[in-house]
């Protein structure tokens, strides 16, 4: 499998990520959210959800990179990817949010979000990336950045994980720290009647009280 990125994006993002050093600590969090979730890590198979992904920020960052993989276990079958209507293109189920949907933060590039092998039969990879020249993505706590839409094929287990995809895809911000990631971060599908869905259900409701 060939990975691409355009050329001059690519060694314009790698000579940003070069321009500066520091060493605080900031996050990277996947969630769910969605009809389909019936738990902290617990989803519906064959209902819709989205996979997202949260992030913080300590100091004003000019540019970004984030690689990752999604993979099944335990017979999980993959996932359907919820394209929008119309639209035919792999990946236009990765949407962005708080400023990363548009040239308000990454006023060079907006976000850069090339998939590999984006067909729902895992493994399937994706590249989040960013560059700024004059604006910037300033400090921020942990908030919602980029969702991706599925659908669950079958019961199981799936998990996404941090990956270096190359040619420019070294885990990093720009100041050359990395975010902090605690993942994979793994869920379980169920079926909607299930003991499992129950329970889940169940935990999901003791935690709001």
């Amino acid at each position: 499998m060939r990975l691409r990125l355009p050329q001059v994006m690519t060694a314009v993002l790698i000579c940003v990520l070069a321009l500066s050093s520091g060493a605080n600590a900031q996050q990277a969090v996947f969630k769910i959210s969605g009809d389909a979730v019936v738990g902290e890590d617990t989803i519906l198979v064959g209902e819709e959800f989205s996979l997202d992904l949260y992030l913080s920020n300590v100091e004003k960052q000019n540019g970004f990179t984030l690689g990752f993989i999604l993979s099944g276990k335990k017979g999980f079958k993959g996932v359907r990817h919820v394209q929008p209507d119309s639209v035919d293109k792999a990946g236009e189920n990765v949407t962005a949010h708080n400023g990363f949907e548009d040239k308000s933060i990454w006023d060079m590039t907006g976000i850069m979000k090339p998939v590999f092998s984006w067909d729902g039969e895992f493994p399937d990879s994706i590249l989040l990336g960013g560059i700024a020249l004059n604006k910037g993505w300033e400090k921020t706590d942990l908030e919602r950045y980029v969702s991706i839409a599925m659908e669950a094929k079958s019961t199981g287990q799936f998990c996404i994980d941090s990956a270096f995809i190359p040619p420019g895809g070294s885990w990093m911000y720009a100041d050359q720290t990395e975010p902090v990631w605690e993942g994979p971060y793994c869920f379980t599908v169920v079926k909607k009647k299930s003991k499992e869905a129950e329970e889940a259900k169940e935990a999901k409701q003791d935690e709001g009280k």
